[in-house]
């Protein structure tokens, strides 16, 4: 499945939204997604490409390709 989003304004959250649409989907449809963003805003420091965290041993990278 390809999921492919279009982002015309920067958002802080972005990088954690397409994270959250990406296991959403795969929660549902039970396939392997890869996940697209379309970055149409001007601000050219405005380019998300992962998502990261770390607490306690557990960690999570989400990945996208660059626009």
């Amino acid at each position: 499945m390809i999921h492919v989003e279009v982002q015309g304004e920067p958002e802080d959250a972005f990088a954690e939204r397409l994270y959250t649409y990406h296991y959403r989907l795969r929660d549902r449809y039970r396939v392997n997604v890869v996940s697209m963003a379309v970055l149409a805003d001007l601000r050219e420091g405005f380019r998300p490409r992962r998502l990261y965290y770390q607490r306690w041993g557990c960690e999570l990278a989400f990945t996208f390709p660059p626009p």
